[in-house]
C-alpha cells in the first residue's frame, strides 16, 4: 500500500502542539497495525506528567488523521 500524502494532526487537547508532535512520533513509529495494516493504531494511550491522553487515528482517502485527546477520569 502506497503511503498516504498528508497527516492532519488535531489537537483537541490542553497539550502543546509540540507535546503533540512527540506524542503523534510515538503512535507513527510503531507503523500501522490497525484496519488490517493500513492504519496507525486506532486508540493509544498516554500520560503526560499526571493527566493522561488518548490519541485517536482516522484513514482518509489521501491522509491519516491523528486527534488528541484529554482522558477525564470519572
Amino acid at each position: 500500500m502506497e503511503d498516504k500524502t498528508k497527516i492532519i494532526i488535531q489537537n483537541d487537547s490542553d497539550l502543546s502542539m509540540a507535546d503533540c508532535l512527540r506524542l503523534v512520533e510515538k503512535v507513527i513509529e510503531h507503523g500501522r497495525v490497525s484496519n488490517n495494516e493500513t492504519q496507525y493504531a486506532y486508540l493509544t494511550a498516554f500520560s503526560v506528567g499526571e493527566k493522561n491522553y488518548h490519541i485517536v487515528t482516522d484513514l482518509n482517502r489521501h491522509s491519516d488523521k491523528l486527534i488528541i485527546y484529554n482522558v477525564h477520569s470519572a
